[in-house]
């Protein structure tokens, strides 16, 4: 959930289900003992002070009691998105949805995996308005092809890779180039994350491989670590804003069919030509205005 306050994860909390407008009002407390009993009036009595209760009375009492259209609580639509996980074995990706489902820092690492299913949903509240991501966690070329042969391609893609393991990084690199050879990129949220960010010694990925490799693929990027809980709340808020910001913007994505030439430029070149940017830049002294756009996820 998103206040004032910053990003709050309330994955172990539960929301109380929302009771009916309807439904019956319990008594009133009674009033304090003042030593005097309460005053019972005689049935008889009540039979001379109101005349019985005819058909049209019982059914005017009985609609009064029924709420009004205006009392009855509307419940906004819970907008799914469906985010498919690519990455080698052993950079965190079972670990990550672990850590996304719970509000404390958890060894993820030590997670055991032989139960956890495939695909697993998340509940977010962010800015007021409910969503779900269901996330799928994808492990194999095979399960990859089996997505890609769904009748309707997923919201968004998230990629991860260990900043330690360079196989990883080029691995993520393979996946972008067939996601994109395959049309399957186009109008998706693409995320590329870095995890295991917290082992700088054992470093083998530089945070500026990493931001070629998004802005060639115009992803956003972010550097994390699951094992000390590190910007892995900011990672699930920022996917949340991407999904819902392509979402809108599908609406509008035949008007930007004059791109198609820009977006399936050979990446390869692409990345060459930004790396030989990045050494002017670092000699002049400035900052790639792509690196700050790959890493803001509100826009």
């Amino acid at each position: 959930m998103l206040c004032s306050m910053g990003i709050i994860n309330r994955g172990d909390s539960f929301r109380r289900r929302r009771s009916r407008s309807n439904s019956i009002q319990p008594p009133h407390d009674l009033p304090p003992n003042s030593g005097t009993p309460p005053t019972i009036t005689p049935l008889n009595a009540l039979d001379l002070i109101s005349p019985p209760l005819t058909p049209d009375h019982i059914l005017t009492s009985t609609t009064s009691q029924v709420a009004t259209p205006e009392s009855v609580e509307e419940v906004e639509p819970v907008s799914s998105f469906r985010m498919v996980i690519l990455g080698a074995a052993g950079v965190g990706k079972t670990a990550l949805i672990h850590q996304f489902k719970t509000s404390e820092c958890i060894n993820a690492y030590d997670c055991s995996t032989s139960n956890d299913e495939t695909e697993q949903s998340i509940s977010i509240l962010l800015n007021n308005q409910e969503s779900e991501i269901v996330f799928v966690n994808i492990s194999t070329p095979q399960e990859l092809q089996a997505e890609l042969n769904r009748p309707s391609l997923p919201e968004g893609w998230l990629l991860m890779y260990s900043i330690t393991d360079k196989a990883s990084f080029q691995r993520c690199s393979e996946d972008l180039t067939r996601l994109h050879s395959q049309g399957a990129l186009r109008g998706r949220a693409i995320i590329l994350a870095a995890n295991k960010c917290e082992l700088v010694r054992s470093r083998a990925v530089s945070v500026d491989d990493g931001r070629d490799l998004a802005c060639s693929y115009n992803a956003k990027f972010m550097e994390i670590s699951v094992g000390i809980n590190h910007k892995c709340d900011d990672l699930l808020v920022g996917i949340l804003n991407q999904l819902r910001l392509r979402g809108e913007a599908e609406a509008t994505e035949e008007e930007e069919a004059p791109k198609e030439r820009s977006w399936t430029r050979n990446r390869s070149l692409m990345r060459a030509s930004m790396k030989a940017k990045r050494v002017i830049n670092r000699i002049m002294g400035k900052t790639e205005a792509k690196y700050k756009s790959c890493e803001d996820f509100q826009s």
